[in-house]
């Protein structure tokens, strides 16, 4: 019998995706003024032999000229696929290696952009 398997956000936060690694966001002082980014993994719901794609999100971004991300997954609920490139990074490298996802992005100028940084699909 195939079972379905349901991704919400907290199994996608507490299970299936842990930002375990650190966030380096290095931010830009703008205007005497310094916020702390938030960096958001989305949920999704989909059945057991299914692909899905999960944005990786940033906000209230003061600006950075460099990001490193690294994300666990549970090897036994997800297998990684691919990523796809979010709406404004287009230097970066990823790379995925027994349940780990790596995510560097380094560059000559301040970011100030909001929006998806990555998308990571899984099966």
């Amino acid at each position: 019998m195939k079972k379905n398997v349901i991704i919400i956000a907290a199994v996608v936060l507490a299970v299936a995706i842990i930002a375990v690694g650190a966030i380096f966001v290095i931010p830009a002082i703008t205007g005497g003024k310094n916020s702390t980014p938030v960096i958001k993994i989305g949920s999704e719901t989909v059945s057991s032999g299914k692909t899905v794609k999960v944005p990786v999100t940033i906000s209230e971004n003061p600006g950075f000229m460099a990001i490193l991300l690294e994300f666990e997954y549970d090897t036994t609920l997800l297998k990684y696929v691919n990523y796809s490139e979010g709406s404004f990074l287009e230097d970066y490298n990823i790379s995925e290696k027994d349940g780990v996802i790596k995510f560097l992005s380094l560059g000559d100028k301040d970011i100030k952009k909001d929006g998806e940084i990555v998308y990571l699909e899984f099966e």
